[in-house]
């Protein structure tokens, strides 16, 4: 494996065919450890692997090694992680603008490549409409009118096992923040995964890009509801206190975009 690379820790939870596997590790460095052997070889750290993969500056804090993953005993199943996740983020233009953006970039793409001087125009605020990675074959996706039982959702129910894990995180030169998590519960009957992008630009935007997973035992298909909000904070007023709760904040916001997917699986669990 590529140099530099740390140790990352991986849990595993069996739910019939199926296994729950969370892998977490620490934030990636920023800085290549070996510039010499990563620009002349084909051998590269992880940093560098990931720059080859990523056209955009990273995150201040990308948790590179993390990941949840949903996997069938026939090899195939959905899984979340940063990488495929900042891959959708556009890499051709800015989006929202705000003092010193153009400086910031600037800053940043030096301290991460050395070779390039020229500045990236991207969407600095790491905007990603990532809903998962498929895998394996014969799963198939359509549109849907079926729709995830929230209230079932809501049901106090005892929870088997539940995992938490941040993908990457920016603060936006201290004109915001931008962070993504997967967050998973495996209930009595069911697999519930919740995606969710969060952006707040100090005085100018606030976004939230949730995505929801619904899988029941003993079904061969999975529900997948993608739903975009965001809200103008020049015009909308918002208590100070909310500004950092995706919860709160999500009172305010209007819907932008919504999709319902049902994901077809290549074989039954019954």
């Amino acid at each position: 494996m590529a140099q530099g690379r740390a140790s990352v820790k991986k849990e595993e939870f069996a739910l019939g065919p199926w296994k729950l596997i969370s892998t977490e590790g620490s934030i990636l460095k920023s800085i290549c450890p070996q510039p010499d052997i990563c620009q002349h070889r084909s051998e590269k750290c992880e940093l560098c692997m990931i720059l080859n993969t990523i056209n955009i500056p990273l995150p201040e804090m990308l948790f590179a090694s993390n990941s949840l993953r949903l996997e069938h005993q026939g090899g195939f199943g959905i899984e979340f992680n940063a990488t495929d996740a900042l891959k959708l983020v556009d890499d051709q233009k800015e989006h929202v603008k705000v003092a010193y953006a153009e400086e910031w970039q600037k800053n940043r793409i030096c301290n991460e490549d050395p070779v390039t001087e020229t500045v990236k125009r991207f969407d600095w605020t790491y905007s990603s409409k990532y809903n998962g990675t498929l895998f394996g074959d014969g799963m198939k996706v359509s549109s849907t009118t079926q729709r995830i039982d929230l209230e079932r959702l809501k049901a106090k129910e005892k929870i088997y096992h539940y995992k938490n894990i941040m993908l990457f995180e920016d603060e936006l030169a201290d004109n915001g923040c931008a962070w993504m998590n997967a967050k998973v519960r495996v209930m009595p009957g069911y697999v519930f995964f919740l995606l969710r992008f969060f952006l707040r630009v100090d005085n100018v935007l606030a976004r939230i890009y949730d995505t929801r997973i619904y899988h029941q035992a003993e079904t061969n298909y999975m529900l997948r509801e993608f739903l975009a909000k965001e809200c103008n904070l020049q015009k909308v007023k918002i208590p100070y206190h909310a500004l950092s709760d995706p919860t709160e904040i999500d009172k305010f916001l209007s819907v932008t975009e919504e999709s319902f997917e049902i994901i077809s699986l290549p074989v039954s669990e019954t």
